[in-house]
């Protein structure tokens, strides 16, 4: 079998190994099966990339806009081959409506490069990040405007040697992953670079691009620990509690094993605080159990079930061995787990215990919770399908106790017309679907991505911008046909409400309101949101 990450230069950029530590924890590792692949499931590509429209949309997923159009970004591409943002309907109709500029283009656009996830920010408007450019070439904050506008936020600050040979700054370089607005109305990212010890950071700023509190930075200090965890490589998630998860594919204090590119740590799972700089705090590291058995390098992002557990993947590790990975500093073909928000880690899935991978391997996005309570992801590769040359990879389902079904196996077609090697999240838009990418495939002429849409049989369903707030605060809802809607609840409380077009409707937590889900009504459907309102005090 080839080595399935032979694509990772494009995925990941390299480090040099961390310091070596020792300290023993334990995991609770819990067997689950592989289900047939589902019968309502269906899978159909509704774009191909091409160079003009972009390249390679990588780890960046979608998003659902204001106006109901899906938004995304390619990596490379556009007219200045140095990657595009893109809108697309929800039919597969796609506009390139910004290509970032080479480092030193003189014009109105953003000198940037490689960007990276879009969140949709509550005032409407669209924030992301690209991992190189800017006038330092550190990497950039941008903001797409209503009206189609791109402005870019602020650059982060040159990188310096300091005596031990650190490249730092005051800001941190290269930033990764999605933007999260914290209930608080500012953004917070993390950086893979920069800070004080070189190892990245954590950075805070407002709607209008003002840097707000001090600068965290993660650190691996030498000879001592990685207990911040390092190579964060996924953005952060707001846990009910108020507090911040986030992964790190290297790093953390396991025992047992290293990471790709040669480091000596397996990765960990970390929280911040979020008052000023916050405290960080390391709730599990990888590779505390012989042979990564309880999973090694997460790469994804971190998703809050409905039990209040978090879950997420590691793209190596675990107890299954099929796979050949054609590195000696990585273990096993990928897990899915669940951890509390106090660190107790349980592997709900092992990848690639039979022969030939038909479940798939190396699961490299995050997951997503459906609205029917389970977790849909990918693997990078493996599956069921004929690639050779590129990595397929497969759609699953998994079920908060463990149970996997492979939806999709990528490349069902020589030349993989479908896509393969998906390494970004999927999005549930509000009809009920699941819409996500590829990195390669597609034409034969480009093999730039494609992107794809699941159905799996759920139905339409509503989301709130914010997820929660007090009496008064104004909310979006957004949905997919929302024509005609007749009344909007909060946990059966009335409130008052302006239907801006069929996919957006402008409301505000009405008084009585309690905890619970929000309701709009329509002549031909009643459509509940897909996760509960939290009214706050």
């Amino acid at each position: 079998m080839r080595n399935t990450l032979q694509h990772r230069n494009w995925i990941l950029g390299m480090r040099p190994p961390a310091a070596t530590v020792a300290l023993a924890l334990t995991a609770l590792l819990v067997s689950a099966v592989v289900a047939t692949p589902s019968a309502q499931a269906q899978v159909g590509v509704v774009h191909t990339f091409d160079d003009a429209d972009g390249n390679q949309p990588e780890r960046t997923g979608l998003i659902q806009g204001m106006n109901g159009d899906l938004y995304g970004t390619t990596a490379y591409g556009g007219f200045d081959q140095q990657g595009s943002i893109f809108k697309m309907t929800p039919g597969g109709t796609l506009t390139t409506i910004y290509s970032f500029c080479p480092m030193g283009t003189e014009g109105e656009c953003v000198d940037a490069s490689v960007p990276g996830a879009l969140t949709l920010g509550t005032n409407g408007s669209i924030y992301g990040t690209t991992y190189y450019g800017g006038i330092n070439d550190t990497g950039a904050v941008f903001v797409l405007e209503q009206n189609g506008e791109v402005t870019g936020l602020f650059n982060f600050n040159p990188l310096v040697i300091d005596p031990e040979g650190n490249y730092v700054n005051g800001s941190g370089a290269e930033p990764v992953g999605a933007l999260v607005q914290a209930t608080n109305g500012n953004f917070w990212g993390v950086a893979q670079y920069g800070g004080t010890e070189g190892e990245g950071t954590k950075f805070e700023f407002s709607p209008s691009g003002a840097f707000v509190g001090d600068i965290q930075s993660f650190y691996c200090a030498s000879g001592v620990d990685c207990n911040h965890g390092v190579e964060v490589a996924a953005g952060l998630v707001q846990g009910a509690d108020g507090n911040f998860y986030g992964t790190s594919e290297e790093g953390g204090t396991g025992a047992f094993g290293g990471g790709p590119n040669g480091s000596q740590f397996g990765g960990s799972i970390f929280d911040i605080t979020p008052n000023g700089p916050g405290i960080v705090t390391t709730l599990y590291s990888f590779c505390s159990l012989s042979d990564c058995t309880d999973g090694q390098a997460p790469m994804g992002a971190l998703v809050q079930g409905a039990n209040g557990n978090f879950y997420g993947t590691t793209a190596y590790g675990g107890k299954g061995t099929a796979c050949n990975n054609e590195d000696p500093n990585v273990l096993g073909c990928g897990t899915v787990f669940e951890i509390t928000p106090s660190g107790a880690l349980t592997t709900l899935y092992d990848f690639c215990k039979q022969s030939g991978c038909p479940d798939g391997q190396n699961p490299i996005a995050g997951l997503v919770q459906g609205t029917d309570g389970n977790f849909y992801g990918t693997t990078y590769d493996g599956g069921a399908g004929l690639g050779d040359e590129c990595p397929c990879g497969t759609i699953f389902e998994i079920t908060p106790s463990g149970a996997l079904t492979t939806l999709y196996s990528f490349c069902e077609q020589e030349g993989c017309p479908s896509g393969g090697g998906p390494v970004a999240p999927l999005v549930q838009y509000t009809d009920g679907g699941f819409y996500g990418t590829t990195t390669v495939g597609g034409s034969t002429l480009s093999d730039n991505g494609t992107i794809f849409k699941l159905h799996t049989g759920l139905g339409p369903f509503v989301k709130t911008l914010p997820t929660s707030g007090p009496v008064g605060a104004a909310v979006n809802i957004l949905g997919s046909d929302m024509t005609g809607a007749t009344s909007v609840t909060f946990n059966g409380v009335s409130a008052a409400f302006t239907l801006e077009s069929p996919e957006l409707i402008r409301t505000t937590v009405p008084v009585g309101a309690t905890s619970g889900p929000v309701v709009v009504s329509t002549p031909g459907i009643t459509l509940t949101s897909n996760v509960s309102f939290l009214v706050t005090p």
